[in-house]
Formats: structure tokens, sequence, C-alpha cells
């Protein structure tokens, strides 16, 4: 079933190419096959008629041959360039299809890559850190809250490695752990953001250290507080899940 589903699959012009192959490898074969023979008997003037009516008739059928090997592998040869064109225009088609799946390979590529980076859990680079301190060295000092669901354990991890910049960097930082009364349970926001009560009176540190973050590639986003109660002068970085 598998053979005879292959051979109806073909295309004329496969069959064609497959024809002439054949034909091909039979003319030279057969020509091969005379070159191994013994050359042509020679008829000499002596010989008997039998025998050089025997000598000719040999002879005849040793050249029919030979222009039985030669027409074979001019037919095929004949067969294989009609069959050219179509093969070079099969060869472009699939050069375009190969190249469209490369491309399709390199965007599911990226899309892997992107989502193992969000799978990731969140770190700050000692490169990063670097830059981080350097940048917040020159910024106004101040109190920061760093707030992270207790329930996130990558969020929570996060929190800390950003509490321990901050701390290096001469802010005096709180950041609630455990199950206590000030502790967040959920974040319902994804991604990381300052909050301040009023971004045009913010606090003197909030723009710098927003701006630090930033620059470093790490987005913090400015939003106005949920609590009305919030207070003027707070400074507030939640971490929210990563996706």
């Amino acid at each position: 079933m598998w053979w005879r589903l292959s051979l109806s699959s073909l295309s004329g012009t496969a069959w064609l190419d497959i024809i002439g192959l054949l034909m091909v490898l039979v003319g030279v074969s057969g020509e091969f096959a005379l070159r191994r023979q013994k050359g042509l008997p020679e008829i000499k003037p002596d010989d008997l008629e039998t025998v050089k009516f025997s000598k000719r008739t040999l002879t005849i059928r040793r050249m029919r041959w030979e222009d039985i090997w030669e027409s074979a592998l001019i037919i095929g040869l004949a067969l294989e360039l009609i069959a050219l064109p179509e093969n070079l225009s099969e060869v472009a088609r699939l050069n375009v299809i190969s190249e469209k799946l490369r491309s399709t390979n390199l965007v599911l590529e990226a899309q892997v890559l992107e989502l193992k980076t969000k799978q990731s859990p969140r770190t700050i680079t000692s490169e990063q850190r670097a830059s981080l301190i350097k940048c917040l060295d020159d910024c106004p000092k101040g109190k920061v809250f760093i707030m992270a669901s207790v329930l996130d354990f990558e969020a929570t991890d996060y929190a800390a490695q950003i509490e321990s910049v901050l701390t290096n960097s001469g802010f005096e930082v709180t950041r609630p752990t455990g199950f206590r009364g000030d502790s967040v349970l959920a974040v319902s926001s994804v991604g990381m953001h300052l909050i301040v009560k009023d971004r045009m009176k913010a606090p003197a540190h909030a723009g710098p250290v927003q701006r630090c973050f930033i620059g470093i590639g790490i987005p913090l986003m400015g939003v106005a507080p949920d609590d009305p109660n919030f207070e003027s002068n707070r400074v507030e970085i939640v971490i929210g899940p990563r996706f």
C-alpha cells in the first residue's frame, strides 16, 4: 500500500526524471559491457564464405547494440533536460519554504526564550547592582517601603534583593516579612511599581530612585495609591507577580 501510494503521488516531471535517469543508466551500462567484450573479428580474404558471413553478422549485431545503448543514453539525457526547468522551479519553491520555516523557527525560539525569561526568577545581576548603587549614591536619601506578597516566594526574594541595594546605598528601608499586621497577602498588579500619593509633590528621593532603576533596565512604573489614607511623604515599592 505504501509503495502504491508513493508512486501515485509522483508528478509527471518526476516520472520523466526517473525514466530519464534509468535510460542513462541502461545506456552507460550497455556501453560499458560492450567495451569489455573482445574487439570485432577481422575478415580475412582467405576466410571461407560461411566464416565471413558469421563475422559480418557479429559485426552488424555489435553495431546495432552500440546504436541501442547510445540511443538510450541520448533519450535519457533529453528527458533529464526536459525535466530540468521543473526541477529547478521545485528547488526554488523548496528554498522559499525552507526560508519561511527557518524564520518561523527563529520566531518560535525567541518566544520560547521570552517564556523562559518570564518563568525564570527575577534577579538583580552583579552588574546591575553595581550600577544601581553608584546611581543611588548621588540621590537624596529617605525612607522606602518595599511590599511584596508573603505568599509569592519569588516576589519576596526579589524584594530582599532590592532591600539590600537600597540599604547599601544609605536608604532607610522597611520591608514587612512573615505574617505581620502590615504584611501583604496578595498583589494583583504584575511587575514592580513605585507608589506616591501625589507625583507633583512627591518626596525628593522618589523620582531619582525610579530613574536609577529604569536606567539599569528594571521597569518601575509610578502609580497612584488606592488607599485615600496613603501618607503624602511615603514612598512605596510594590512588587507583584512576574506575569
